[in-house]
C-alpha cells in the first residue's frame, strides 16, 4: 500500500510564513487554541492516495497525455456541482501543463475516469468543534478499456473557507505529485 500526502492552500508563500509567525506569536502569549486555528486556516486542503489493494499500477513512462472525464456519483445532490465541474480541468492541468508536469509532452494518451464515493462539507458546529470537510473519489486509470491502476484519493480540510473548488485542486495537485514520482521523463 503506497502513500502519498501532498497539501495545498490559498495563500502564498510569503502569507503562510506571516500567518506562521502570528500563530507563534499567539502560542508564547497562551492562546494555544487559536494558534492552532490560524494553522488549519493556512494549511488548506490536503489529498492521501492509496493504491487500491489487489489492483495493480501500470509503468507511465510511455504515456504523454491524459484525457479525463467529470467524476460521477450515486450520492446525488450530496456532492457539489462545483467540485464534479472543477476537478476535470484541475486534473486535465496539473498533468499536462507546467515545467513538472508529468504528460506535458504530448503523445500516446490514457484517461481517468473517476467516482465520488462520498463528500461532506463541515458546517455548523463543525466550524466550531474542528471537525474537517472530507471528499473521497476513487480513480479509474485506464488505456483503451485496459485497467492501468485504480486509486483511492481522500482530500481533507480543517480550514473554515476550503470549498469544493479547494478540494478538487487538492486532489489534482496530489495526483499529479504522484504521477511525477512515478514517471521517469530523464
Amino acid at each position: 500500500m503506497m502513500l502519498a500526502k501532498h497539501s495545498i492552500g490559498r495563500a502564498p508563500a510569503l502569507k503562510f510564513v506571516m500567518v506562521l509567525l502570528v500563530a507563534i506569536t499567539i502560542s508564547q502569549s497562551g492562546c494555544l487554541r487559536a494558534a492552532q486555528r490560524t494553522l488549519t486556516e493556512a494549511k488548506g486542503a490536503e489529498a492521501e492516495i492509496t493504491i487500491v489493494p489487489g489492483t495493480s499500477i501500470a509503468n507511465f513512462n510511455a504515456y504523454g497525455d491524459v484525457t479525463v472525464s467529470a467524476p460521477r456519483t450515486k450520492l446525488g445532490s450530496l456532492v457539489p456541482a462545483s467540485l464534479s465541474n472543477t476537478l476535470p480541468g484541475a486534473l486535465k492541468a496539473a498533468l499536462t501543463t507546467g515545467e513538472k508536469a508529468p504528460f506535458a509532452g504530448g503523445g500516446k494518451g490514457f484517461s481517468i475516469s473517476g467516482e465520488v464515493m462520498w463528500y461532506h462539507e463541515r458546517g455548523g458546529l463543525g466550524v466550531i468543534t474542528g471537525s474537517k470537510s472530507y471528499v473521497v473519489v476513487l480513480l479509474d486509470l485506464q488505456d483503451g478499456g485496459q485497467s492501468l491502476g485504480l486509486l483511492q484519493v481522500v482530500a481533507s480540510s480543517g480550514a473554515s473557507r476550503t470549498g469544493p473548488e479547494d478540494m478538487a485542486e487538492a486532489i489534482a495537485e496530489s495526483v499529479a505529485e504522484w504521477f511525477e514520482e512515478r514517471v521517469n521523463r530523464g
